[in-house]
């Protein structure tokens, strides 16, 4: 019983002990302030999206969900 205590235990220090250790002594300077960030929105990237292929795409979903629905009333024979 005290085997699996301290068996758990040591576990438990030896998966923490690396962050243990970082909180004491970090490696990096830690956070630092961003200069000149721009901000870049959606809305202001200009993305051109042609009609003729979404309505292609609509045109083959449209047919995908047709074979779908024509094979559903064989599932129930």
């Amino acid at each position: 019983m005290i085997t699996v205590f301290f068996g758990i235990l040591f576990f438990l220090i030896l998966t923490f002990l690396p962050s243990i250790i970082e909180l004491k002594r970090p490696m990096d300077p830690g956070p630092r302030i961003i200069v000149e960030y721009y901000h870049t929105y959606l809305r202001d990237l200009e993305i051109e999206k042609s009609e003729e292929s979404e309505l292609k795409a609509n045109v083959s979903i449209l047919g995908e969900i047709v074979a779908i629905l024509a094979f559903l009333p064989d599932l129930e024979s």
